[in-house]
């Protein structure tokens, strides 16, 4: 945490994992105010927190398996938004109009479908390659 002068860009950082929490340019004061661990770096950049860490007080990229917990938590956001569009397209749109005039073979599909997409994520191993239920006709 070296001196400051004019504005300088700033990452905070995480002291324990070196994980980097904020990017931003600041002035010296407002740098000598800081509470957390920080780190000036030479040049502004938008991904420090998606590509880099704080080691020993040095900035340094992440590797691959660095990254595998984020690339897999993705995986995982995306397919339970890929769930819900399916779940509003087929499931949550059917009225109570809609359902009463649906035979007891069509309500038994729906319903096991619904069930089915809710067993998806406990069932999944790879959320890049899910085995998605067959939409009710």
């Amino acid at each position: 945490m070296s001196a400051v002068t004019g504005v300088e860009t700033v990452v905070t950082y995480d002291a324990a994992t070196g994980a980097i929490t904020a990017t931003y340019q600041a002035s010296g004061a407002r740098i000598a105010a800081l509470t957390v661990p920080y780190l000036i770096v030479g040049a502004y950049r938008s991904d420090y927190d998606a590509n880099y860490k704080v080691v020993s007080g040095a900035l340094v990229a992440l590797t691959a398996a660095d990254k595998a917990p984020t690339v897999a938590a993705a995986a995982w956001a995306a397919l339970r938004v890929q769930l819900d569009q399916l779940m509003a397209q087929y499931v949550d749109s059917v009225s109570a109009a809609q359902w009463a005039s649906m035979t007891s073979a069509q309500q038994t599909n729906l319903i096991a479908y619904r069930t089915a997409l809710l067993a998806v994520p406990g069932a999944t191993t790879d959320p890049t390659s899910p085995v998605l239920p067959t939409p009710p006709s």
